[in-house]
């Protein structure tokens, strides 16, 4: 019954399985009890396989119980391992810890192989369920080293068994060739019969041969897609981990930009009480004031656009400043506005979301002041690839700047450019327009 319960479950028939080891107690009073532990591990090892955890280590405290009375270290090894594996796949890894140290001393006590085998195994996926892959992957060599061991015993011990039955069929060859004369019709059957057993033994060396290499492959194989599994771990914790640098930073840039410009308008609104202003002069510096808190919330909505994208696409940021031109183009009717994207660029190309929002605020600033200073009758911001990364311009054919007549807006877009790593470089000749350009 419990040969029967065991095939069940390593053919994934745990229904089966349990059907058979739940039989062995309804047979009890026929039975050798003193060896029941084993249905007790049996049946938890195929509830821990069904998920159903809690159930499952009920069956094995209660084999320990048993194992501990008996002193069977081979068998609390395997129940200590099981326990180990259902403490860390409930997440309870400090239990687990524990689970494993008594496995431990029990494999070490049993001198098992087999159960060394096992707990290398279940320390592997232990470390792997901790997020220590460096550890994991020092387990995996040692179980993947002892596997091999066990393998490279059995196949020395079986071509061990092979060249006996050659020695022992050569020895019969030699006698029968001495008999010869006298029997030689059964020399030569015999003789054909060595043949083919030789045949058969040369055959059989080959296919252990080419199994053996067929198995180190299918090893090494396993090896690398477990590698490659903790690569993309890895890698999937790196790029949390930026994507949380990035609205860190973002969210620094609300507080330091935002917060400061909200600081001025209340400043701003509180002030007013304190001085006797005309009609005509308190209305201008409302419209002011007004204008900034515009231009305030202007701002806010461009960083909550980037907050709620992890990446901000060059067709975003492309229909985003397309958007910019229409309103310029309904202020400005006058002015001729274009946005130009350079053959090749790909829609699809990818700005974090912190890089996505300093490109946008750069060409808005530059396009704000050609719009208010340049008296320019053409406008082109034009996108294009420098240096690997994405360039962006804003082009005029206005009149020309000095850099002196630029400003706190100058300073702002130099500190954006250097914010995300990138560099803005101004081109202006007094009557002959301006271009500015971050890349």
């Amino acid at each position: 019954l419990n040969a029967i319960g065991i095939n069940f479950d390593d053919w994934d028939k745990p229904d089966s399985a349990l059907f058979y080891h739940y039989k062995i107690f309804e047979n009890i009073d026929k039975l050798d009890s003193s060896r029941i532990t084993f249905t007790f591990n049996n049946i938890g090892n195929t509830l821990l396989k069904q998920e159903k955890y809690k159930e499952a280590a009920t069956w094995i405290q209660t084999a320990v119980s048993l194992n501990k009375k008996d002193e069977d270290q081979y068998s609390l090894a395997a129940n200590y391992t099981n326990l180990a594996t259902i403490a860390y796949k409930l997440r309870d890894f400090s239990k687990a810890e524990m689970m494993m140290d008594s496995a431990y001393k029990y494999v070490v006590e049993s001198q098992s192989t087999e159960k060394m085998r096992d707990y290398l195994q279940e320390q592997y996926r232990f470390s792997k369920a901790k997020g220590e892959l460096s550890l994991a992957m020092d387990y995996l060599e040692q179980y993947s080293t002892l596997k091999d061991s066990i393998f490279k015993e059995e196949r020395v011990k079986m071509l061990g068994e092979l060249e006996a039955k050659y020695q022992v069929q050569t020895k019969e060859r030699e006698l029968a060739e001495s008999r010869a004369s006298l029997v030689e019709h059964e020399l030569l059957v015999k003789n054909r019969n060595n043949q083919i057993l030789l045949l058969a033994v040369f055959l059989l060396i080959i296919l252990g041969v080419a199994f053996f290499i067929y198995y180190r492959q299918k090893t090494k194989n396993r090896h690398l897609e477990q590698e490659a599994k903790l690569q993309q771990i890895y890698a999937e914790q790196e790029i949390q981990k930026q994507l949380h640098e990035q609205r860190n930073r973002i969210s620094s840039d609300l507080h330091d930009n935002i917060g400061a410009q909200l600081t001025f308008i209340v400043s701003s609104l509180d002030n007013l009480k304190f001085f006797e202003l005309s009609k005509e002069k308190m209305a201008g510096k409302i419209d002011k004031i007004s204008a900034f808190t515009v231009e305030t919330v202007n701002e806010l909505r461009d960083t909550i656009w980037a907050m709620n994208k992890d990446n901000i696409s060059l067709g975003d940021l492309q229909s985003r400043l397309a958007g910019l031109i229409t309103k310029a183009k309904t202020a400005c009717p006058q002015i001729d506005f274009k946005l130009q994207l350079e053959d090749g660029l790909e829609n699809d190309i990818l700005l974090n979301s912190l890089e996505g929002v300093n490109y946008y605020r750069v060409a808005q600033e530059a396009l704000n002041n050609a719009i208010k200073h340049a008296e320019a009758t053409h406008i082109k911001i034009v996108f294009s690839r420098q240096n690997g990364h994405i360039r962006v311009c804003v082009e005029d054919d206005g009149k020309g700047i000095t850099k002196e007549s630029l400003g706190n807006g100058l300073g702002n877009m130099r500190n954006r450019a250097a914010r995300i790593g990138r560099e803005l470089k101004i081109d202006s000749t007094l009557g002959h327009g301006t271009q500015v350009c971050i890349f």
